[in-house]
């Protein structure tokens, strides 16, 4: 039982295999989501959302949603579980006022395989029956987050970067004839 440790918790995951059905949010928390078998519905705002294995998505506190597998069939996902003040200082120390727009719009994004691995890996060392350990369980599930969060800023990031006007505009240089003819001389 963790719940004399819950002001001190600032991550906390588990692993579904089942549907979440009734509309729900979390107050002071962030979810996200990253499922690992199947397809599960992300229903939220009157949104039915199709997430498929080796996606991943966010919940803010502020929204609801429910989860259900896709027609029934099997699904597993995993739930980390962010203490809103962290996420709030730690969006603020890595973006400033510019955050990106995974953290505003919560889109769906495709996770890798060997990040999806690795991520299980360190959740596979947390061990909640020994609740006197939560400050070492916190760290492991903080590590997981940051291998999910790294994935996203990465991926993000890129996106900006190649729908920048000048990076937009080098693509089409580098595309061009006129481009493969140049020599040293001409630079």
């Amino acid at each position: 039982n963790l719940l004399p440790y819950i002001d001190n918790i600032n991550f906390y995951f588990h692993i579904n295999t089942i549907d979440w059905p009734i509309v729900h949010g979390h107050k002071d928390y962030w979810e996200f989501t990253v499922v690992t078998v199947g397809t599960i519905e992300n229903r939220k705002n009157g949104e039915r959302i199709s997430c498929t294995a080796g996606s991943m998505f966010a919940s803010s506190p502020k929204a609801g949603h429910s989860l259900i597998a896709a027609e029934g069939k099997n699904a597993r996902y995993i739930n980390i579980l962010v203490k809103e003040s962290f996420m709030n200082s730690l969006l603020h120390t890595l973006f400033r006022d510019d955050l990106p727009a995974f953290f505003t719009e919560l889109p769906v994004i495709t996770v890798p395989n060997s990040v999806i691995a690795e991520t299980e890996e360190i959740l596979s060392k947390v061990d909640y029956s020994l609740p006197a350990f939560y400050k070492e369980h916190d760290k492991l599930v903080c590590s997981a987050f940051l291998l999910l969060l790294s994935h996203v800023i990465t991926t993000v990031s890129a996106t900006s970067i190649s729908n920048s006007p000048w990076q937009t505009a080098l693509n089409k240089l580098s595309q061009s004839a006129e481009l493969l003819s140049f020599n040293v001389n001409d630079v």
